[in-house]
């Protein structure tokens, strides 16, 4: 299965990117990147990787620089039907009326988070809500496992 990671971080957050990637390869995903950095537009490259993907996660972060780029990436993965889940944290802004497979967390306290995505994965599949669960199923365990090691992290300082 092919995973695309959309990311807005900045430098000493990168680490949780790759982390995140590492997670999902050791569920038998193949991970791609967007090489549409500092564009104005989605590349030809970036729109075939998105399409071509079972799961995109977006990732926005309030030092990183490119927030708009990864929503425009994530509005086409939603126009092209593709599971998708977005991680953005509290404090960068994003429009009421967003809606989506939205995680918000808090990098000092990720529980809430946690709590979030395991309910998400827990909830009981039926006809109307089966390609809303598909994400949480396909990389739930592997965004908590980056969520327990901010916490875990945040514990030890």
């Amino acid at each position: 299965m092919k995973a695309f990671l959309s990311y807005s971080v900045n430098d000493d957050s990168r680490y949780l990117i790759s982390l995140l990637s590492s997670k999902l390869q050791d569920n038998n995903f193949t991970t791609s990147t967007s090489n549409n950095f500092f564009e104005k537009e989605l590349d030809y490259t970036t729109k075939f990787g998105i399409q071509n993907s079972h799961l995109f996660i977006g990732a926005i972060t309030d030092t990183g620089i490119e927030k708009e780029r990864v929503l425009e990436e994530l509005a086409f993965a939603q126009n092209t039907k593709i599971p998708n889940i977005l991680l953005i944290e509290d404090t960068v802004l994003l429009d009421k009326n967003y809606s989506g497979n939205i995680v918000r967390f808090n990098r000092d306290a990720p529980q809430t988070a946690i709590e979030k995505i395991e309910k998400e994965m827990n909830k009981k599949p039926s006809k109307s809500n089966t390609s809303d669960l598909l994400p949480w199923l396909l990389a739930g365990a592997a965004i908590v496992a980056i969520f327990y090691f901010l916490a875990r992290k945040q514990s030890q300082t």
